[in-house]
């Protein structure tokens, strides 16, 4: 309104009434112009406003710089003592600012819900406060935390584009005044223009750190990665990479497959080929390579492809597990023990400490016969070619069927089924074993004879038992073994193969796990030096089906004679199979020694050994 008073000369009249109200309009017209210019100035700021954030906060995806520059806009914008940015941990469920804008502490948390903060995040709703201590959501701790005393608060949430509370935007203290509904305008525009730069920002974040987190693994990694781009060219290399091509990481990175491996290496190229085409992984272990600078190797590999979100094909990852000195070890050691303890033992080194395992076995033990005429005839060096060649062809069968080959005894062999590993036919892969040997004996009897040599001959024994398996010795010098009753038997089975005139001799344990598999017969029930208890000795003919000569038919007739005390019957059965069979002759002098000199009453027909 508008106030003239006192008129000089007389009282105001209706002209005067006419003319100032036409004075007033056109001063309400210049004032209105007036508050409409300010309210276009004012919005015209809030736009340069936006702008400059805007601007701000398109400059960089890093969270830490995008927080600073948040801040210092909002706070020098608003005209306010501090702002802070509160971020919503998805992992913790925490808020935490990295940065508070003029504080020391470098990181403020505390638990979602909790302070105005909390509240603003949880209800999704602008709080404006002039007394922030009289307020109960008001949180103290980061107050005592920082030494700082907060006055008003204006707090705006921050939603993502799914509507989604990710953050809070808080400033505090309004430096003259308190906050208005301006304020809260601006500050919520300000919250929405950042919503999807600080979402950026946090994926950024997230995908450096797994960058990182998946480079140091890639790094610690003892495997060579190596990644192909689409175009088949080295895109990276992790350390042992580096250390396996010999160049270093920047050499590689751009090379052809076909350059990396050499152009000895057409297999590996090859496989990245067929990768490329196929879509599908590749694996292969023991290739023997020569690389470019480093020389040989033996290499495991595995190639995957490389494939982005959609599944379209990105490139290829190699990974080469060098296994060249384990490869050189496990030949050495096999010179010296079975394949199957030198795997055992490259994979657990720790694991083979003094003591053992108790577990079923079956047990082998093939000596050369008359070794000691054999050896007077030939000198040290021909001793140990002769054993040699023996040893080598011997061994070799005895690791085609899963044997582990104990210990050399002499001229003998000691050979175990069933350990480290036992599986259900250990006594028939010994049996069939067996049976292999002497096949093998007879190729190498073939080429002593080419050479007007004697042949050699062999006796087996076999025994199935429970044993104690592990390692024997001392801690600085240990062999694997076995020991237990299953080992002497075999071990007191093999010396009789020469009384009986048989090659292959098991015991009552062997015989009921492979008498379905082969040709066998009784021989005899004897009771063995150093055992108070007898066994009984079964003689392996061959594989099953395989018919007994007649001479062996005999046998088993005049034996069934023998063992019922038919002493005479059964001499005439074995007088007849005596030319065809060895074990004719021995129980032929048995018959006569007893009808000399008759069994006791109750003789079972166990022979005691001599």
């Amino acid at each position: 309104m508008i106030q003239v008073i006192n008129k000089r000369s007389g009282r105001f009249s209706k002209t005067d009434e006419d003319l100032f109200k036409a004075f007033a309009y056109q001063t309400a017209i210049a004032m209105e112009n007036f508050n409409l210019y300010r309210k276009v100035m004012r919005n015209h700021e809030k736009v340069a406003i936006l702008l400059e954030i805007a601007s701000a906060v398109a400059q960089t995806i890093d969270l830490d710089t995008l927080i600073f520059k948040i801040v210092e806009a909002v706070s020098r914008i608003l005209e306010t003592e501090r702002t802070t940015l509160f971020l919503v941990d998805r992992d913790t469920g925490e808020l935490w600012s990295k940065v508070a804008e003029g504080l020391e502490v470098a990181e403020i948390r505390f638990p979602g819900g909790m302070g105005l903060a909390g509240t603003v995040v949880d209800t999704g709703r602008v709080l404006n406060i002039e007394n922030a201590y009289a307020d109960p959501r008001f949180n103290p701790a980061v107050d005592r935390q920082t030494g700082y005393r907060t006055r008003s608060v204006l707090c705006v949430p921050i939603p993502n584009r799914k509507g989604e509370m990710i953050g809070a935007l808080q400033t505090i203290n309004k430096i003259e005044g308190v906050f208005d509904r301006d304020d809260e305008d601006l500050l919520r525009a300000i919250a929405s223009e950042i919503a999807m730069a600080l979402e950026n920002a946090q994926l950024h974040d997230r995908t450096v750190r797994m960058k990182t987190y998946l480079e140091n693994v890639q790094e610690s990694i003892s495997n060579a990665i190596v990644v192909l781009d689409i175009d088949g060219r080295v895109q990276s290399a992790n350390r042992a990479a580096v250390e396996l091509f010999g160049q270093p990481a920047e050499a590689l990175v751009g090379l052809s497959a076909e350059s990396l491996f050499g152009a000895g290496n057409r297999h590996l190229t090859e496989l990245t080929a067929r990768l490329s085409k196929t879509g599908l992984a590749l694996s292969e272990p023991g290739i023997d390579t020569v690389l470019p600078h480093t020389g040989r190797h033996t290499l495991n590999t595995n190639f995957f492809p490389l494939l982005d979100a959609e599944g379209a094909h990105m490139g290829q990852v190699l990974v080469f597990e060098d296994v060249t000195r384990e490869q050189r070890m496990k030949g050495t050691l096999v010179r010296y023990m079975a394949k199957d303890l030198v795997d055992r033992l490259l994979e657990d080194p720790d694991g083979l400490n003094l003591g053992g395992v108790r577990g079923k076995a079956t047990i082998v033990f093939a000596d050369i016969r008359g070794f000691t005429g054999i050896a007077e005839s030939l000198s040290a060096e021909q001793t140990v070619a002769f054993l040699n060649d023996y040893f080598s062809r011997m061994v070799e069968v005895i690791f085609a069927f899963g044997g582990l080959l104990d210990k050399y005894i002499g001229d003998a062999i000691m050979a175990v089924f069933g350990v480290p590993h036992p599986r259900d036919d250990d006594a028939t892969r010994a049996v069939r074993a067996a049976l292999a040997m002497r096949d093998a004996l007879s190729r190498f009897n073939a080429k002593r004879s080419a050479a007007g040599l004697a042949p050699v001959k062999v006796g087996t024994g076999i025994c199935t038992g429970e044993v104690l398996s592990g390692n024997i010795g001392s801690e600085r010098r240990m062999d694997f073994t076995v020991i237990g009753d299953g080992v002497n038997v075999a071990a007191r089975l093999e010396p009789l193969t020469k009384l009986y005139g048989a090659e292959i001799l098991v015991s009552e344990s062997t015989w009921k796990e492979i008498r379905d598999d082969f040709s066998t017969r009784m021989v005899d029930r004897i009771l063995v030096k150093g055992r108070k208890a007898p066994i009984s000795v079964y003689q392996v003919l061959g594989e099953r089906g395989l018919a007994m000569t007649e001479a062996e038919a005999f046998f088993c007739q005049g034996f069934d004679l023998y063992r019922a005390r038919k002493f005479s019957e059964a001499s005439c059965l074995f007088e007849r199979g005596i030319s065809g069979d060895p074990l004719c002759r021995v129980f032929l002098e048995r018959c006569r020694r007893l009808e000399k000199r008759p069994a006791k009453d109750g003789w079972d027909g166990v022979w005691q050994e001599e």
